[in-house]
């Protein structure tokens, strides 16, 4: 039986060689709006991994667009980057494609040199606490002229395909909703005057790039928005863009500023597989489900379901790059899984910082961290089997050295274990699994129930001693805080 995660699929003229998609995150590796060596080293090592796919961005289609740590398409200087990172991408054996938006409301006027965001309509967000500018027609006209030009910057840089962003709130999908435009001219009013912006923008970039250039639009199978656009408002949509030429829909969720969670840990894994089928359902081109999908189980089910086509896997590609390869060659046992902790993704993204991954110490650090082969191999004890000491464990039984773990309880994981104990916090419990899963693979001595002294130190005479043992609790002086009903 062949395995449907690894089954060909095409998207418009492009054979895919399996149906795992990486897709466009932010990762404020940009600098100035230029591609950098760190870019390029992070998402080579994800085309190395095996997915079919990847897709880079957002980047900007002009000035109003984003930040300095986007990366930038609104100006022909941008290509000889963009060359270089879809050639890194191509070269280790992924198609490579862009993500192009425009953040509308959504943007900061400190980004902006003071300048205010624009908007359909100027209704404040409750994202930036800002209140947009409303963009008059030449402004809109020349938003859609910007789209066109910059996905052909896209072609002219050698990608495969070009996705836009037409969800979660953005500048298209702020044109979709009732809740954020309130115009009264041909771009407001009923579904076919609010739909207007995307589908023009669509048929400009079509008619620009040619027919036969693959075009994606990631979009929302639901807003999660009190007053927004309906899930048939969404299904409509989605079949208006496919009549414009669309081939292939990446179905995503909620906006920004919707209450509802959305990828954290409590969502279960492939919660939302069902918005993409209900627009599966109604379209004839690829549905790429997304969130939380984060092992190969959930998604080859999703696929054979006939939930969707292709999945995909963001955040599951930051923590373990070669998560494809390790599934198509029955490794699964050795995925390091993303725990959907967003320490290192989002809650770095919000402190302006770059993205980094809790389960992944060498995410966004390819080069600076390559595992290089010591010549001189040493004797290495390292006391303590939480996250830390496996860890360390890890790298440096791969750089060479013969590596013993002791743990003085009966097992690997350490407070990982306490911290997946809450409900819906359960994935933490999963990293350590992964993590002692390494450590087997690899064939590392561990130790159980081994509390290290000097006798054990004295017969192994080792070269170096790592001390991952953690930290002592403390209690905190409260009174009261030692009575049987407290916890």
């Amino acid at each position: 039986m062949t395995d449907p995660l690894f089954n060909k699929i095409q998207i418009g003229s492009l054979k895919l060689k399996n149906r795992i998609y990486m897709p466009a995150m932010h990762l404020n590796m940009a600098q100035d709006f230029l591609v950098t060596d760190r870019l390029v080293n992070f998402y080579a090592e994800r085309a190395r991994g095996g997915a079919s796919m990847i897709s880079v961005g957002y980047a900007t289609i002009d000035n109003m667009s984003g930040s300095s740590m986007n990366i930038g398409a609104h100006s022909d200087d941008h290509i000889p980057g963009l060359k270089r990172l879809s050639e890194a991408i191509q070269s280790n054996g992924a198609l490579s494609a862009v993500q192009l938006n425009h953040s509308g409301r959504y943007n900061f006027s400190f980004f902006l040199d003071g300048k205010t965001p624009v908007a359909p309509s100027a209704i404040a967000s409750r994202l930036t606490r800002e209140t947009p500018r409303e963009l008059n027609i030449d402004e809109i006209k020349e938003i859609i002229d910007a789209f066109a030009s910059a996905a052909y910057r896209v072609k002219q840089a050698g990608y495969d395909a070009v996705e836009i962003l037409s969800g979660t709130g953005y500048l298209i999908s702020q044109f979709l909703s009732p809740l954020t435009n309130h115009r009264t001219d041909e771009y407001g009013g009923d579904l076919d005057k609010r739909m207007r912006f995307g589908i023009e923008i669509m048929e400009a970039i079509k008619t620009k790039t040619g027919q036969d250039y693959p075009l994606i639009v990631r979009m929302n199978g639901n807003e999660f928005m009190q007053g927004g656009s309906s899930t048939q408002d969404l299904i409509t949509y989605a079949r208006s863009l496919v009549d414009a030429g669309v081939d292939a829909l990446c179905i995503n969720v909620g906006w920004h500023e919707a209450r509802v969670p959305q990828i954290v840990s409590e969502v279960p894994r492939g919660m939302y597989a069902y918005l993409a089928r209900r627009i599966k359902e109604s379209v004839n081109v690829p549905v790429i489900a997304s969130h939380r999908i984060n092992d190969p189980v959930v998604a080859r089910e999703m696929i054979a379901d006939s939930m969707c086509d292709m999945v995909a896997l963001g955040r599951s590609l930051i923590a373990d790059p070669y998560f494809p390869e390790k599934a198509k060659s029955h490794r699964e046992n050795e995925i390091v899984h993303c725990i959907a902790c967003a320490q290192g993704c989002f809650d770095n993204l919000f402190q302006l910082k770059s993205v980094e991954c809790l389960c992944n110490p060498m995410a966004g650090y390819e080069k600076e961290r390559a595992i290089q082969k010591t010549k001189t191999p040493k004797k290495v004890i390292i006391i303590g089997g939480g996250a830390a000491g496996m860890s360390a464990a890890i790298t440096a039984h791969d750089c060479g050295h013969d590596v013993i773990l002791f743990e003085q309880s009966n097992q690997l994981g350490g407070q990982l274990h306490l911290a997946g104990a809450p409900p819906g916090r359960e994935e933490f419990s999963v990293l350590a699994k992964d993590l002692a899963n390494q450590l087997m693979v690899r064939k590392i001595s561990v130790a159980l129930n081994k509390k290290v002294d000097m006798a054990i130190i004295e017969s192994l005479s080792p070269d170096h001693i790592i001390m991952a043992s953690g930290a002592q609790p403390i209690t905190p002086p409260i009174p009261g805080i030692d009575q049987s009903h407290v916890v």
